[in-house]
């Protein structure tokens, strides 16, 4: 899962390469995933060789229907840090590892015999919340029917996200149902919805011991819930599908109708603990369209709901519910299996992270499965000779997002060369929403503004200023474009992937390693219009996009990991060939280039053109790839001074933007 979404639209960008031609790798799928874009750059197998070998041969290897088979066991549960579905995918995890190391030692393969597994319990130990079952339901009066509204009575049951995460244990509970207050089609301003805004012109005790129909969505929310139980209310029913990006409520409206969306109950502000003896539970928009208009507070859909045209519920009925829950709580560490598959150097490694959290299949189902696969497929290839020997260790992890990470880093003494971070990797690139795979870069100047054909992902905020990059995004390193690099060749002999790269925006596993000052690239998806849904479910994956993305990323960290003279030269080449690109990319958006507002290509909007500003880009570019040069592995030193090649290329790259500057 990505934490902190907010709502943005794009446009989708992807170029179909003229040079997809000449033999393709057989795949297992007809689903047709589109052609890779050509930038940051087109990758030629010719320039990448050994890159572009490793890639097909884990290709080759890796078994798309086995890994998909996993994804539907993790698919079973909603996975919440150390509880109970998130403990028995670890399980099912441990004991796929258990059996790779055993059927390699009973072949006499030695392969696995310096591998180590272990389960970690790191951090601090925290709630570990499982909600078995539940239900809803209500009536106008004691004299009529109980209507059920929403149930679910198994961990695998498709509407579990219905309780929201932390609600209390209750056989049954029996409330009067109020609205929030100025119930409308659009939720409070943040100022509102807070105590005692809340409770402005209501009686002190109006929510005391009811249940409260919330807004539906809203960047408030959180905050005005939980200002409803400080008030005293016992139960709350809420609709949380308008947080999730914009876009995707206007393009699958009629989809998005019975999605149950992920909800967390709120945490009380002085000890960050949760109110006890309440619960909440999630409705899909059509859900609580129907109990607000039971509740005589009929709303509109959303799509059809303006500011300006507020439907105010000044006059409810009476109307009672009844909630039924099973949860379980206990405590528990940020559980972690980790595999260390042996390089020649002990002091060496490579990472892999994928969280085991998450309430659906593509997120992050698919991560842990993937990986798992993954690591199968290279150990076979270890086995049968077809791999270079591993210079570095390679570590797999399996964990709580950020906070295994975190743990981990703590008590690790590996000199970490890079990490990689699987997080939806499984998306269905054939289905309505067009999700495409994404090369999250480590920061890089394009995060404080846009240039060219780059694009946000839709994920984030969207930057409505450009502004000249600040130090901490000129670091420089030549992970990005070494990975991007191995994508576009794999495409190329695929015949097409719908794949790109977008500026770092943060939110999982690779921030934490970042933080640790580790290398670090997410591979993931977006758009998604399941995302933390209950909607999120297997038949959204696709096993030949868990191929090719495994395929891919894997190939970067063996070409890391085997540190050789010839990997670090195509590195180089990498960094060639990207800030080529980026130059002509720059200077071809200088005309009609724009700072990013509701889209995500700055080339689209026009806008008049700052020198000041655009020099400044250029020069925070300059420094990230001189800073990325003097990264090369091949160098030895850091603090040596670039070859006259190298020096050359940025010296040429520089006079080129000033050319183009002359006409800003």
């Amino acid at each position: 899962m990505r934490l902190s979404s907010a709502p943005f639209t794009l446009p989708l960008l992807v170029l179909c390469l003229a040079s997809c031609s000449g033999e393709k790798l057989s795949t297992t799928s007809e689903k047709s995933a589109g052609g890779p874009a050509d930038f940051p750059f087109v990758a030629r197998a010719t320039d990448f060789p050994e890159l572009s070998s490793l890639g097909q041969r884990i290709y080759a290897s890796f078994d798309g229907e086995r890994a998909q088979g996993m994804v539907a066991f993790v698919d079973q549960f909603h996975r919440l840090r150390g509880n109970e579905g998130y403990q028995r995918t670890l399980d099912e995890v441990e004991a796929e590892l258990v059996a790779l190391r055993d059927a390699a030692a009973s072949r006499g393969d030695a392969s696995l015999s310096g591998a180590t597994l272990r389960r970690l319990a790191l951090g601090e130990k925290a709630p570990a919340w499982t909600g078995r079952r539940a239900s809803l339901a209500y009536r106008v009066s004691e004299d009529d029917p109980w209507v059920e509204l929403s149930a679910f009575d198994s961990l695998a049951d498709r509407r579990r996200t219905a309780l929201m995460a932390g609600s209390a244990n209750l056989p049954e509970g029996i409330y009067t149902l109020v609205p929030a207050r100025g119930f409308s089609d659009i939720g409070l301003s943040f100022e509102e919805a807070r105590e005692p805004e809340v409770l402005r012109g209501l009686a002190p005790d109006h929510f005391r011991g009811k249940a409260v129909l919330a807004h539906a969505g809203g960047y408030s929310q959180s905050r005005e819930m939980r200002a409803y139980l400080e008030a005293g209310a016992l139960a709350l029913l809420t609709s949380q599908i308008g947080l999730y990006p914009v876009h995707r409520i206007e393009a699958a409206a009629g989809m998005l109708e019975e999605a149950i969306p992920v909800a967390t109950m709120p945490r009380r502000r002085e000890d960050d603990g949760l109110f006890p003896g309440t619960l909440g539970f999630s409705l899909s928009p059509a859900q609580h369209r129907e109990l607000a208009t039971a509740l005589g507070c009929p709303l509109r859909r959303r799509e059809e709901a303006r500011p300006e045209t507020l439907r105010s519920c000044t006059q409810p009925r009476p109307l009672q519910i009844r909630v039924r829950s099973e949860t379980h709580s206990s405590l528990s560490e940020a559980t972690t299996l980790e595999f260390v598959l042996p390089g020649r150097s002990a002091k060496d490694a490579v990472v892999f992270m994928s969280d085991v959290d998450g309430a659906g299949a593509n997120d992050d189902a698919s991560g842990v499965a993937m990986q798992l696969e993954l690591l199968r497929a290279i150990v076979e290839l270890q086995s049968a000779g077809k791999l270079p020997q591993l210079e570095f260790s390679l570590v797999f992890l399996w964990g709580t997002e950020n906070d295994s990470v975190d743990a981990w880093l703590a008590q690790n003494e590996l000199q970490l060369h890079a990490a990689f971070t699987f997080d939806m990797v499984g998306n269905d690139p054939s289905l309505p929403d067009e999700s495409v795979f994404l090369l999250e870069r480590m920061p890089d100047p394009s995060v404080s503004c846009l240039r060219g054909p780059d694009m946000a992902s839709g994920w984030g905020f969207p930057r409505d200023s450009c502004e000249a990059p600040s130090e901490e995004l000129q670091q420089g390193h030549w992970i990005n474009d070494y990975s991007w690099a191995s994508i576009s060749l794999l495409g190329q002999a695929l015949g097409g992937w719908r794949a790109r790269t977008n500026p770092h925006e943060g939110g999982s596993d690779q921030v934490s390693f970042l933080q640790g000052q580790v290398p670090a690239v997410l591979a993931w998806h977006f758009p998604d219009w399941a995302y933390e849904t209950n909607l999120d479910r297997i038949e959204r994956v696709d096993e030949e996009e868990m191929r090719r993305v495994a395929a891919a990323i894997a190939a970067v960290a063996l070409g890391i990991a085997a540190h050789r003279q010839v990997d670090h030269l195509e590195m180089r080449r990498a960094l060639q060939a990207s800030l080529a690109s980026r130059v002509q990319a720059h200077c071809a958006s200088l005309p009609q280039g724009a700072p990013a507002t509701s889209s995500a290509s700055l080339s689209e909007n026009a806008r008049a053109c700052d020198p000041s500003l655009e020099r400044a880009i250029a020069e925070a570019w300059q420094t990230w790839f001189r800073r990325a040069f003097t990264q090369l592995p091949s160098r030895g030193s850091s603090t040596a001074p670039l070859d006259a090649e190298v020096e050359g290329l940025l010296d040429a790259a520089r006079r080129e933007i000033e050319a183009c500057l002359a006409a800003c």
